[in-house]
């Protein structure tokens, strides 16, 4: 740098001594006739001369300082770079190990594949189409794009849309090395063999699968069969093409051994009809069934654990050749426009996460609901009931509840009068129910100033005992938070749900309330995303 000053001042110092050598002539007027001696002829020649060379130095003058100014910004330009390179030395993100830097980039940019989504729900980065995008951190800085780049995670999940970059995917499958493959594939219409060519480029790497296909796609697929062997999850999913029910069952995921988890969209109402699967070794189920249920569900699916069934339909078939246990361990299940005839399930004595919805107004049936609970009750501990009991009969709800002695996690919809809020409250006597409850969700029409409320959550708060009540034998557990979902917060009542909550919060109990969102209690996507460990 001291070099470079020397040689910037040389150059305006030699500028200066040579202008100073070379002054400029007086102003003479040149639009008028002159008559000049000669030796006044030959002093303006002499000035011409003069000047000429003047503009000779003031031009190469410029030249050298217009390239020591490109010098003097590419210098700038430079020094600036050097000063944002340090400071990322000092960056917080520069601390971090490889490995971490790694996994922060694929939580942030690869898009969130689930089965439990529809395809047009997976977006890529820029979230406003299923399309496939290079992650933007590997255009960060060359120290970004080579974790980027060494990250094979990070190019694992393909996502196909109507108009799919070929070019592109091919890209992220050479980078995404020997990790297995996500694929997520969203067309409305048929187009030939495009499907059967992308399973072929890496047979058997494909392990999760979400597909929204026209129904011809899953009967030619059936020839990829052998493509696709080490499918883990699946979702399936048909545009409404109406085309007719096939006469032989798709069998692409035939060979799957390994399929485990299998969410059916609810476009495939006839899912037994159109799919051959492996039901052997399947443990997630879920689907939305128009037709009648096949009689051997449970008995070909041994393994099962979680089942999700939407029925549509008169409940199950007689189910004859259902195992007399099953160790099914979360059971989710609806029926919009009726009852559910829960006695025709077997006994699950491993069942912990139970979610019955019957939003019908038809009252439930206790000869069926009471019965299902004293078989399977005992060892659930999450429990969501919505359906239909009259305030005339909490004794129902009383029943149920004496049947469920380990249930920690609670949600009632609809059961908010009076006297099932009684049931809930710990009296001392003998109908007392939920030793082990520490969460209580309540939700629906929840009218304020409801003593009822008060009474449950001090029966339940030990701090405002002095004896420890007992249920069963079984000491009442202390009431760790309670959800109040009114479907409707009306101004008044808000400053009433205010007080409650501010309330029990000072005396040890979590009390939270908000507005009923019923779109998200009655999606089970929701619901099996956000259901609480068991």
């Amino acid at each position: 740098m001291a070099h470079f000053n020397w040689e910037f001042n040389d150059i305006l110092e030699e500028l200066k001594i040579s202008l100073e050598s070379l002054s400029t002539a007086p102003q003479v007027e040149t639009g008028r006739p002159v008559t000049l001696a000669p030796d006044e002829r030959e002093a303006v020649r002499s000035t011409v001369t003069r000047l000429e060379k003047r503009t000779d130095l003031l031009r190469e003058g410029v030249v050298r300082l217009s390239r020591m100014s490109k010098y003097l910004e590419k210098e700038l330009q430079n020094t600036r770079t050097s000063v944002d390179a340090h400071k990322g030395i000092l960056a917080p993100s520069r601390q971090l190990f490889p490995e971490l830097l790694a996994r922060i980039f694929v939580l942030a940019t690869v898009p969130e594949f689930s089965i439990f989504k529809a395809p047009s729900a997976i977006t890529s980065a820029s979230g406003d189409s299923l399309r496939q995008t290079t992650p933007v951190v590997a255009s960060v800085c060359r120290y970004w794009r080579e974790i980027a780049l060494k990250t094979p995670e990070l190019w694992a999940t393909i996502l196909i849309g109507p108009r799919f970059n070929k070019s592109l995917i091919t890209l992220f499958i050479q980078r995404s090395a020997a990790h297995p493959l996500n694929l997520v594939v969203s067309f409305e219409r048929y187009e030939n063999q495009s499907m059967q060519m992308l399973l072929a480029t890496q047979p058997r790497r494909w392990q999760r699968i979400n597909f929204y296909l026209p129904s011809k796609y899953y009967e030619e697929l059936s020839r990829s069969a052998s493509l696709i062997t080490n499918v883990v999850s699946c979702r399936l999913d048909s545009a409404r093409d109406h085309s007719s029910n096939p006469s032989v069952p798709s069998t692409f995921l035939n060979q799957s051994a390994s399929l485990q988890n299998v969410v059916m969209g609810e476009s495939i109402p006839d899912v037994f009809a159109r799919f051959s699967l492996p039901f052997a070794s399947i443990r997630v189920w879920k689907s939305i069934n128009y037709d009648t249920l096949p009689s051997t569900l449970f008995s070909e699916m041994p393994i099962l654990r979680t089942l999700y069934l939407q029925l549509k339909t008169n409940n199950f078939a007689p189910l004859q050749n259902t195992p007399v246990q099953h160790h099914l361990t979360t059971l989710w299940l609806e029926r919009v426009d009726g009852n559910i005839n829960l006695d025709l399930l077997p006994v699950l004595p491993s069942l912990e996460r139970c979610w019955i919805f019957m939003p019908t107004q038809r009252d439930v049936d206790p000869t069926t609901v009471i019965p299902f609970f004293a078989r399977s009750g005992k060892t659930i501990k999450v429990l969501a009931l919505s359906m239909h009991i009259p305030p005339s009969a909490p004794h129902l709800l009383q029943q149920c509840l004496s049947l469920t002695p380990n249930v920690s996690t609670l949600h009632l919809n609809r059961f908010t009068q009076d006297p099932f809020l009684k049931v809930l409250t710990v009296t001392g006597q003998p109908t007392d129910v939920l030793p082990t409850l520490d969460h209580l969700r309540i939700s629906g029409k929840i009218l304020s100033n409801k003593p009822a409320v008060n009474d449950l959550l001090a029966s339940r708060s030990s701090k405002l005992s002095a004896v420890k009540p007992t249920i069963g034998g079984v000491a009442v557990k202390r009431l760790r938070r309670f959800d109040l979902l009114p479907d409707r917060m009306e101004e008044e009542a808000k400053f009433y749900f205010d007080d409650l909550k501010k309330d029990w919060n000072r005396k040890g109990v979590k009390v939270e309330v908000q507005s009923h969102n019923w779109q998200k209690f009655v999606d089970w996507n929701y619901v099996f995303e956000h259901l609480p460990a068991a």
